[in-house]
């Protein structure tokens, strides 16, 4: 009888302990304001380029772009900003990382791009900003939630336009995982700034190198419960596998000081990629910091990447 009771007692323990690992990491919670402000920056990991990313965020804000809206496969009412360019060479789609938002991870980037000549629609991903949905998903069902945007800009836009599109973190998971789909030809390629190998991966990552917890009992408790209230499951879908069918051209960037998403994870999507790719490594850059830490090598990669595959 003892032993029925300690196995009970463990049985809720680890419950407990993965309801509370699902409430943290699937559950819609207060995200980065909007507009940004210089305070928000500050307390964040990129603290260090506050000045540069405010800035970024003000000059975007400045441009008065259009708010846009989807409705998404299950029904979600999703959000972007769309600022067109004079004579745009294409469209650029920005997907933001985990619990963040477009103009905080591509702050540096919108002024440079959109110079550069291209449309630029900055998406609120599921249960983040503007966009309905109460659980993120790790890119599981935002991935489709990108197809209704191309399909949209397809329509608004022309067949022939060309499209891009391009992910931070989560965001290059998102875009990743959604190249397994048909798009129409006009989407020319991917942008993916590093992006995790699969929702188990990351989540096994962080559970062991930030909580020093055993993931093999700790994450089967976790996706019990997306199961259960979120309907999903965190093993349904990876990267990986999606890159397997992947025919466009993709760019690959991660920072080797990365210490969220590990680098090698990085080294693994490219791995699994049989297409025409591009890996960029940029030295002892963080987490989403590339841009940051090497600019020039990065806007140069973005130049090379998106004038081959225009064409021009």
């Amino acid at each position: 009888m003892p032993f029925l009771w300690i196995l009970f007692a463990v049985l809720v323990l680890l419950l407990a302990a993965g309801f509370a690992g699902f409430q943290f990491a699937c559950v819609k919670r207060c995200l980065p304001p909007e507009p940004l402000t210089e305070d928000y920056i500050r307390r964040s990991s990129f603290a260090k380029w506050t000045d540069s990313l405010f800035f970024g965020a003000e000059w975007f804000r400045l441009q008065k772009p259009e708010t846009l809206h989807v409705v998404s496969y299950d029904g979600k009412l999703l959000s972007a900003r769309f600022l067109p360019c004079d004579n745009a060479r294409g469209t650029i789609l920005l997907f933001h990382g985990y619990r963040s938002s477009a103009l905080l991870d591509f702050g540096l980037e919108v002024e440079f791009l959109h110079k550069q000549g291209y449309n630029l629609l900055l998406c609120d991903q599921r249960a983040h900003g503007a966009s309905q949905g109460r659980f993120l998903t790790f890119g599981v069902r935002e991935r489709h939630d990108v197809l209704s945007w191309v399909t949209y800009l397809a329509q608004r836009l022309g067949p022939e336009h060309p499209m891009y599109l391009s992910g931070m973190s989560m965001g290059a998971t998102t875009v990743l995982m959604a190249s397994c789909f048909e798009f129409p030809a006009n989407v020319r390629g991917i942008v993916a700034d590093c992006g995790f190998t699969s929702p188990k991966a990351i989540l096994s990552e962080v559970i062991r190198a930030d909580y020093h917890l055993p993931p093999r009992l700790i994450l089967p408790a976790m996706n019990l419960w997306f199961r259960t209230l979120a309907h999903y499951d965190i093993g349904e879908y990876s990267t990986t596998v999606a890159l397997a069918k992947c025919r466009l051209p993709v760019l690959f960037i991660h920072g080797t000081g990365d210490d969220f998403v590990p680098y090698r994870m990085g080294e693994e999507n490219a791995a699994a990629f049989r297409g025409d790719g591009t890996f960029i490594s940029v030295s002892g850059a963080g987490h989403g910091m590339s841009y940051l830490v090497n600019r020039e090598k990065c806007e140069k990669a973005l130049d090379a990447f998106l004038a081959k595959t225009l064409g021009v």
